[in-house]
């Protein structure tokens, strides 16, 4: 989901490490409502209970902590962004007894932080056995999270609208449900829900006025999502992303973006417009400058299709881009066709679709078996869906390939390693990621992060 992009929590770019962000949950919400959870499936996924069994080592100086301590520990851990301690301290502190519902919410979110999602959904069981009602609306929402980030966007879609109804003044869940409805391709749904959203008088109001606007461009409302993002500036002059976003929506309302005589340019002047768009981030004239380009043009270059359903993947606009690669599918020739199926693969994802994401990156993987990329995203996509034997698979066997990304590769294969408190084979991969560039950010910050839950590391 592209979320608010000050905080959102992604497909691919929350698995990649060199683009790993993460959308907040909503803060906990009050009602004077009798408690009434959902009813919760059951699990497959072993329990975390049995948490030190297989290869993960005692943490060396937690069990000695006080409560107070711990506490402390975990604000630490969260402000360097070490989610594995979190995810311990939080274990820790359940051991203890401290298992009050606000615990076990706050250790379901600690494991999403490292994609263990099974244990999150028991975790957000437990806390359904002992909720009070001022604790609804967040459980909701962090179902609704857990959920997306399974890939079961149906039900993340009831959680949200279900905290919405026990905290219905609060824009987040609104608007969660309103971007998440956009994903499936429910745009008008989308646009009212965020309607809803900018009316409250509570939460993230100019998060819901910058996600209408997203909604607004994807149904070329432009005019509408300038207001939207000119709104969210004026409630945060630092908000960003409106800011460039509006910036990208004024050349197109006055007219200068993209010029008129289109069908004249030559490829060369073409290229340097569309050059000009990428360098500046402006998706939406991007956009537009291949809309205004005569089909017969794009066809003579059928890569112009992918690019352009690229750029529409970007912001949303899925039903145009399954056409733009239905028509690279029909032009490219077979020995290309994996960059089609990469591109359907990202489609899917987007879409929630995991599942059929996975089949598509395979396909591509079968047509260019040398290269890390598919083999990379099918594997992430797996493990998000709990399919975690199948992820390790397709991991290891990324890190094998000749071509591609395998720093990538074995900083993912990590992450999964972390989720099943592989923590000693986990390290391994983050320094093999290291090796290959000692400039990733993210694998050396994950490296310290098992250092510090383990106190020592074995070579």
């Amino acid at each position: 989901m592209l979320g608010c992009a000050k905080f959102r929590w992604t497909g691919m770019e929350m698995a990649l490490g060199k683009g790993w962000e993460i959308r907040m949950a909503a803060a906990p919400a009050w009602s004077t409502r009798s408690p009434v959870p959902a009813v919760v499936p059951p699990l497959s996924h072993p329990s975390h209970v049995r948490r030190w069994k297989g290869c993960a080592p005692r943490i060396l100086s937690i069990p000695k902590m006080k409560i107070k301590e711990l506490f402390d520990h975990i604000e630490t851990a969260e402000r360097k962004g070490h989610r594995v301690q979190v995810r311990e301290l939080y274990a820790e502190l359940l051991k203890r007894g401290q298992r009050d519902a606000g615990t076990w919410i706050s250790f379901a979110e600690s494991l999403m932080g490292v994609l263990s999602h099974g244990e999150a959904e028991e975790a957000l069981n437990r806390a359904a056995a002992c909720l009070d009602a001022d604790m609804l609306p967040f459980w909701f929402s962090s179902r609704g999270r857990l959920l997306e980030g399974m890939g079961r966007y149906e039900e993340a879609l009831e959680a949200w609208l279900e905290a919405h109804r026990w905290r219905p003044d609060h824009a987040s869940f609104l608007k969660y449900a309103g971007l998440i409805s956009l994903e499936l391709g429910r745009a008008d749904t989308a646009e009212e829900l965020l309607r809803q959203a900018v009316r409250c008088g509570e939460g993230a109001i100019d998060e819901a006025y910058y996600s209408l606007g997203l909604v607004l461009i994807t149904k070329r409302n432009y005019r509408q999502a300038a207001e939207c993002f000119g709104i969210a500036l004026d409630m945060d002059p630092n908000y960003q992303a409106a800011r460039k976003r509006l910036q990208d929506l004024q050349g197109i309302l006055d007219g200068t973006a993209v010029p008129s005589h289109m069908a004249e340019l030559g490829k060369k002047e073409f290229d340097e417009l569309v050059d000009q768009a990428e360098g500046k981030g402006h998706k939406v004239r991007f956009r537009e400058l291949h809309a205004a380009l005569p089909g017969s043009r794009m066809d003579d270059y059928p890569g112009q299709h992918l690019t352009y359903a690229s750029v529409l993947l970007d912001i949303m606009a899925y039903g145009e881009a399954e056409e733009a690669l239905d028509r690279a599918k029909a032009l490219m020739r077979r020995n290309d066709q994996h960059y089609v199926l990469n591109l359907r693969g990202r489609l899917l994802e987007s879409t929630g679709r995991f599942g059929e994401a996975v089949e598509a990156w395979l396909e591509a993987h079968r047509l260019r078996p040398d290269y890390t990329g598919y083999l990379l995203y099918a594997g992430i996509a797996s493990h998000k869906m709990g399919r975690l034997d199948q992820a390790e698979d397709l991991l290891r066997q990324a890190t094998r390939c000749p071509d591609g990304y395998p720093d990538e590769a074995f900083y993912n294969l990590g992450v999964l390693l972390l989720s099943k408190r592989c923590y000693h084979q986990a390290a391994g991969c983050f320094r093999r990621a290291l090796e290959i560039d000692p400039d990733y950010t993210s694998a050396r910050k994950r490296l310290a992060d098992l250092i510090s839950v383990m106190g020592h590391m074995e070579d």
